[in-house]
């Protein structure tokens, strides 16, 4: 789902109108976030300007005097309208969407910090009667979350005022979406000053539901707001590079699955194929082999803590003479398996998120996924900027890019220089021999033991640690390969 929001500033003139429908049409929105309408009535608002009157539907908050107003628009067929909901700076709508119940809040807030603090206030208390709903908040915030937001009106920061703003998010549990093309969405008059007083800020399961890449940012016109619109596509690079997790070292099935596929792959050819076929059937078997175990790793975690709990359900009702062995046993094996399923999980977790926190002491589970989830929405490639204008779509980014580096590393000299008649000094024949001599297998045990376990060697994805790990009777192969 698209939603575009736009600050325009009054609705009173045909050219405003002729704006908001280059908006519509340029986001293809199937909602519409209006702020500042100055309208008192939606007779004074030509909605089939924007969709036809068959296709569009609306929930507004009439502007006081001749200042505020919010508009929401939307395409009938997008949602089933449950019921709408108005506060300080917001209106919101209640929809039914693919079976979510989903919150869509228009904001307009006021520039007063008191106002803000009740609006955010609101909003927070709102949400926590409906908790299990997906929620997107966007339009005219009037405040920034850092001071890089702002520029040209410095003195104006308020980091008070940003740090609550940071705490209204947190309690929404929302997820503030970048912006892809543009740095500010509002300038002053003369230009002397710019900030981010636009956003969207969203439910992170609808980064996925509604494949979310980021905000675009319009061309300003007659408002001194840009219109910004959820850059909403669901794209497919390709398939996945394999990645070696190290958690997986830490299993007791790791190494006699990868023995037994290596020990039963055949191939023939020369020795580098033999590996190079060999790695490609564990990679195959470890794919899935995560799936199945590591797919389930908060299951299995709770598995374990419920089967603990039960054992100490049946102690707390025996006589202290009454405990026998076999239930201090099973109670043990219990204890250890808590154990150890946690640290499988937050040792996998860790490792995908790149993150250092669980070696001091944090193991929310929580906590790591979102920042897996952060660092994919920030390496994500929405869109490029080039010479030639912005581009989008898998293939002419793809495109850009291979062309970029091809033009990098392409040697622009034809003729190269010779050095044909120089002098220089050579290697004695003991010591020529010496550098040629083939690598003995101690020599190769010490570099790999001695390298971290977490660095990969090549793009095949296995690191160093890998062969740690399988070193016993994958070294053959990989001697005989060198």
């Amino acid at each position: 789902m698209i939603i575009a929001s736009y600050n325009i500033r009054g609705c009173g003139c045909n050219a405003k109108l002729h704006s908001l429908r280059k908006v519509v049409g340029d986001s293809k929105a199937d909602v519409c976030f209006i702020q500042e309408t100055k309208i008192h009535a939606i007779d004074n608002f030509p909605v089939d300007s924007v969709w036809s009157d068959s296709l569009a539907d609306w929930s507004s908050k009439w502007a006081v005097g001749r200042s505020g107003g919010i508009l929401t628009l939307w395409k009938k067929k997008s949602f089933i309208l449950v019921s709408s909901f108005v506060g300080e700076g917001f209106l919101g709508i209640h929809v039914l969407w693919s079976g979510f119940n989903l919150f869509l809040v228009n904001v307009y807030s006021s520039c007063f910090i008191e106002k803000k603090r009740a609006f955010w206030g609101r909003l927070v208390e709102f949400k926590a009667k409906f908790p299990d709903g997906l929620w997107c908040v966007g339009g005219d915030f009037n405040t920034v979350r850092v001071k890089v937001e702002r520029k040209g009106i410095s003195n104006n920061f308020n980091l008070k005022e940003a740090e609550d703003f940071e705490d209204f998010i947190r309690s929404m549990d929302l997820v503030d979406v970048p912006l892809i093309n543009k740095k500010f969405t509002w300038f002053n008059l003369d230009g002397s000053a710019c900030s981010r007083l636009d956003r969207f800020l969203i439910s992170e399961k609808l980064f996925d539901l509604w494949g979310v890449g980021g905000i675009v940012v319009g061309d300003r016109s007659i408002s001194d707001h840009c219109p910004i619109w959820l850059n909403c596509k669901i794209v497919d690079w390709g398939p996945k590079p394999f990645k070696f997790f190290k958690g997986w070292c830490e299993h007791d099935e790791f190494t006699p699955l990868v023995r037994d596929v290596w020990k039963n792959t055949f191939r023939g050819g020369k020795a580098s194929y033999i590996l190079k076929e060999k790695l490609l059937a564990v990679k195959i078997k470890l794919k899935s082999w995560n799936k199945e175990v590591f797919g389930m790793l908060d299951l299995n975690v709770d598995k374990a803590v419920g089967e603990l709990n039960s054992l100490d359900l049946m102690v707390a009702d025996l006589a202290e003479d009454g405990l026998v062995d076999s239930v201090r046993r099973n109670r043990e094996v219990a204890s250890k398996e808590v154990w150890d399923t946690m640290f499988l999980r937050d040792n996998f977790l860790r490792q995908k998120a790149r993150c250092n926190w669980i070696r001091l002491g944090d193991t929310n589970s929580k906590f790591f996924h979102s920042v897996m989830k952060g660092r994919f929405r920030r390496n994500n490639i929405a869109s490029l900027i080039t010479p030639r204008g912005r581009l989008e779509g898998v293939e002419d980014i793809k495109s850009e890019i291979f062309n970029h580096f091809k033009s990098r590393f392409t040697e622009p000299m034809e003729n190269r220089p010779t050095l044909d008649g120089l002098n220089f000094n050579v290697l004695s024949v003991e010591d020529r021999d010496l550098l040629e001599a083939p690598f003995q297998v101690d020599e190769i045990k010490e570099i790999v033991w001695l390298s971290d376990c977490d660095k990969s060697p090549g793009p095949d994805g296995f690191p160093l640690g890998f062969l740690k790990k399988c070193w016993n009777f994958v070294k053959d192969d990989v001697l005989v390969a060198r």
